[in-house]
């Protein structure tokens, strides 16, 4: 057996342990390591390592563990929140010579793992878990990368210790990825609902967009909802729906040849996924329904998914997105609040609480959406902009990717409410 990395000293091996450290250190730092009880072996241990555990282990750095009690799990209680120097800490701890002020392996795990969630009732008029009842926007923490910040923490501290324990630098990127809910404002529509846009236009924007509008029509000039080759050039991630049309799901019908040619070029071309429809959370029979129909048009089944109006429920929809054999989900945001939903920029697998175990679904966070911004915090495009950027300096400190979702609609600014928002995104290669 090859020597490991790095040595982990916990008082007990657990699930909800291996979880996080599994995606710190193999995931995130790509290094081996070995989990050992055995506090002789540990004091023995000639090389890199840390401690983990209620009580001083004599070994540093050490991270202090919460004490469980018989018959108490620690991984579904609600957590005190201290803020030090700038820093915020779930599960804070006062012990002498711990190298860390709280239970750092247990705040992440709480933050992947979405205990709140699975555990709350709450939910908006689309049964929604809402950002703003999270435990990170009460206490002002939602627009920070808490855990890469913890994770960070913890690499320096192991490399003061032990030199020859090196992290991997710091890197970063702007992921834009949109969901294509009006894959066309004007073009392969029937005429009904072409004219009906027009007249729309006519009334909410005035005749200069009527004009445009039927320029489109007519053909003497392309669609601006037709941004496929720009967002290409970006390798952006789109996810397209093809539900049945329902009130809340407005997209051009799934048979159309148009959209299905679309669908199999920006197949080819970058990454795509499915959008499944609204109907999808409280119906798995759809969702299934909607992958065969994506495997009809592109020859594959898909791999990742965005569920529309980011309606997703805790643990249910998470288990069919597997059963149709789904391998990413890009569903973990909020849609009334920007900000770090899991606490952290970088993908991470789902923990199944109910089954205390890893699962096979990537999660593939993001942090900000147009309708978020406009729609909710009724910000102007240059306010957004702002926000934006504070957003994508905190991830290049910690590193990760600064995940954008955005509409054809709001980056077309054909409607007033969106003029000037095209702008408001980092170029994808800062």
């Amino acid at each position: 057996m090859n020597r490991p990395d790095l040595l982990v000293f916990c008082y007990e091996d657990q699930p909800f342990i291996r979880y996080v450290l599994d995606w710190i250190l193999h995931d995130r730092w790509k290094k081996s390591y070995a989990l050992t009880t055995d506090l002789q072996e540990a004091q023995a241990w000639e090389g890199p390592i840390f401690g983990y555990s209620p009580t001083d282990p004599g070994i540093h750095p050490w991270i202090p563990a919460l004490p469980s009690s018989p018959g108490h799990d620690n991984t579904t209680t609600f957590p005190d929140v201290v803020c030090e120097g700038g820093q915020f800490w779930l599960y804070p701890l006062k012990s002498a010579n711990a190298s860390f002020p709280a239970d750092l392996l247990l705040g992440a795990f709480w933050m992947l793992s979405r205990v709140e969630e699975t555990l709350s009732d709450q939910a908006d008029e689309h049964g929604r878990f809402p950002g703003n009842a999270s435990l990170a926007f009460q206490y002002q923490f939602l627009r920070k990368p808490v855990v890469d910040e913890w994770v960070q923490r913890l690499g320096t501290t192991l490399q003061r210790h032990h030199p020859s324990f090196r992290v991997p630098e710091i890197s970063s990127a702007v992921q834009p990825t949109f969901d294509i809910d009006f894959t066309w404002r004007y073009l392969h529509k029937s005429r009904g609902r072409q004219v009906k846009t027009l007249i729309r236009d006519m009334v909410m924007e005035g005749p200069r967009a009527f004009l445009e509008g039927l320029k489109v029509i007519l053909k003497m000039t392309g669609d601006p909802y037709h941004l496929y080759d720009e967002w290409v050039d970006q390798q952006a991630v789109l996810f397209f729906p093809l539900g049945d049309q329902t009130h809340f799901d407005r997209n051009h019908y799934w048979r159309h040849p148009a959209y299905q040619q679309l669908i199999r070029s920006c197949h080819e071309q970058t990454k795509i996924g499915l959008h499944p429809s609204y109907g999808s959370m409280d119906h798995p029979a759809q969702l299934e329904m909607e992958c065969e129909r994506f495997a009809s048009i592109t020859g594959s089944r898909p791999i990742r998914s965005r569920q529309h109006y980011l309606r997703a429920r805790l643990p249910q929809t998470y288990r069919a997105l597997l059963s149709c054999g789904i391998q990413e989900d890009w569903t973990m945001g909020y849609a009334d609040q920007p900000g770090f939903r899991a606490g952290t920029a970088h993908s991470f697998l789902w923990f199944d609480l109910e089954k205390n175990k890893t699962s096979a679904l990537r999660i593939y966070p993001f942090q900000v959406m147009d309708a978020t911004l406009l729609h909710y915090l009724r910000l102007s495009a240059p306010e957004a902009k702002q926000l934006i950027r504070a957003l994508w300096l905190d991830v290049q400190k910690t590193g990760g990717d600064l995940t954008t979702l955005a509409h054809n609609n709001s980056i077309a600014g054909v409607d007033h409410e969106w003029k000037g928002w095209r702008t408001i995104w980092p170029n994808h290669k800062e």
